[in-house]
């Protein structure tokens, strides 16, 4: 009986720790602000990744001011909008802020110290879009002449709440990507 009953427990813990895995980013999904973040080029050839796009974004640098010469592993971000409702880093900081949606990001890279400032380069939660195998390579194709072609915006639209961030879309001008493929 005894027996059983620590199989019982063990088999409820599991299932627990799943769910509240599956819960949390479910939470982001549909309680979360969305944000838009704007994509640049990057080079997609990797033949060892799988059927993803990697993402890179234009907003993934912010200023560190002042710099004190110890390189941050993390960054509380607080966000901010452009004219166009694009996301845009009002600050960072080692803390998280105590008011308004801000995003925790990892730190790449810290160069340039200069007047007591420097630039930190970014690594968002969200650098990867997967989708259908198929269609990958024809998305990949897609996003690439669209961001050379002016007047194209490619964007990834994410949900943030409390720091942690959940890649919702991406998006070639207001189009979805699933959308925009060929059939």
């Amino acid at each position: 009986m005894k027996r059983n009953a620590w199989w019982w427990l063990f088999a409820i813990l599991q299932f627990g720790v799943v769910g509240w895995m599956i819960w949390r980013y479910q939470r982001i999904q549909t309680t979360g602000t969305v944000h838009r973040f704007l994509l640049e080029p990057v080079d997609p050839a990797d033949p060892f990744r799988g059927r993803y796009l990697q993402l890179s974004f234009e907003a993934d640098e912010v200023a560190l001011c002042p710099f004190n010469g110890q390189n941050p592993d993390r960054l509380y971000l607080s966000l901010d909008k452009d004219s166009l409702g694009f996301v845009r880093f009002a600050k960072a900081d080692k803390e998280a802020p105590a008011s308004g949606e801000y995003l925790l990001a990892d730190v790449a890279d810290v160069y340039g110290s200069e007047n007591g400032c420097a630039t930190a380069r970014l690594n968002f939660p969200f650098d990867r879009w997967y989708m259908n195998e198929q269609l990958a390579p024809k998305a990949e194709k897609e996003v690439a002449a669209a961001l050379t072609r002016a007047g194209t915006r490619c964007w990834l639209a994410v949900r943030i709440r409390d720091g942690k961030a959940v890649a919702e879309q991406l998006y070639i001008n207001d189009t979805a990507i699933a959308d925009w493929l060929p059939r």
